[in-house]
């Protein structure tokens, strides 16, 4: 059975195909073909205040990660010999929308 997951990192957002089978490794290994960055500079997360990455060796269904998961990546930054931290900016609104939603 085939599924989506979300992959976040910053403003981006990358929607992979992917199957309850496949390991956190092949989830990267797509992503590396995507921004080519290495597979060995990136770390997925299950939520955004998480502090273990998820294991390579491990499949979805093992984790339990199901159709339309949001997971959270990280590069390491070579400049500053450190892995990012996760930054998802929130959506901002412009003040004539909130204007308008609070007259709804």
């Amino acid at each position: 059975m085939s599924m989506y997951v979300r992959i976040k990192r910053q403003k981006t957002t990358i929607f992979l195909h992917c199957d309850p089978i496949d390991k956190i490794s092949t989830l990267k290994e797509r992503i590396s073909q995507l921004t080519s960055i290495s597979v060995d500079k990136q770390k997925l997360f299950r939520n955004e205040d998480s502090e273990e990455d998820l294991t390579d060796n491990l499949t979805l269904e093992e984790l339990a990660i199901s159709n339309d998961s949001i997971l959270y990546l990280v590069y390491y930054d070579e400049s500053n010999e450190q892995w990012e931290s996760i930054d998802i900016p929130k959506p901002s609104y412009d003040e004539d929308e909130e204007m308008q939603e609070e007259e709804d």
